[in-house]
C-alpha cells in the first residue's frame, strides 16, 4: 500500500507545483498550493518515520491522522485570516484528500497489490 502512497504523492506534487507556477503571480493561490505540494508528501514519510521509530505503533492511521490535521491546519488559518476558505485551500485539500483515499483502495486491491507484486 505504502507504493501506492508515493506514487500518488508524486502525482500529487507534480499537479501542486505546476498548479503553483501558473498561479505565481497570485501570491495566496501561489503559497498555498505549494505548502499543499509539500504536506501531499508527508503521508509516506510520516508513515515510514513512526515505522523506523516505533514499529509496533500502527504506522498508517497516525501517518493519515498527521495529514489530516495539517490540511485542517490550512484551513483553520484560512477562515481565521479570510474568513473563509481560500479557492486553492479548498481545490489542493481535496486533490491531496482524493488521492490519498485513492491510495487506500488500490494498495488494498488484488489488482494494485499484484502490481507491486510484479514490480518487485
Amino acid at each position: 500500500m505504502l507504493i501506492w502512497f508515493d506514487i500518488l504523492a508524486l502525482v500529487a506534487f507534480g499537479l501542486l507545483v505546476a498548479l503553483a507556477i501558473v498561479f505565481r503571480q497570485t501570491g495566496a493561490a501561489h503559497k498555498r498550493l505549494m505548502m499543499m505540494a509539500s504536506i501531499a508528501f508527508m503521508l509516506p514519510a510520516t508513515f515510514r518515520i513512526v515505522n523506523g521509530f516505533a514499529p509496533d505503533l500502527p504506522a498508517m492511521p497516525i501517518a493519515l491522522i498527521v495529514s489530516l490535521l495539517l490540511l485542517a491546519a490550512m484551513a483553520a488559518h484560512d477562515l481565521r485570516s479570510l474568513g473563509k476558505l481560500h479557492p486553492a485551500t479548498v481545490s489542493g485539500g481535496s486533490m491531496v484528500a482524493a488521492l490519498t483515499a485513492l491510495g487506500l483502495v488500490i494498495g488494498a486491491s488484488g489488482a494494485g497489490q499484484g502490481f507491486v507484486a510484479g514490480m518487485m
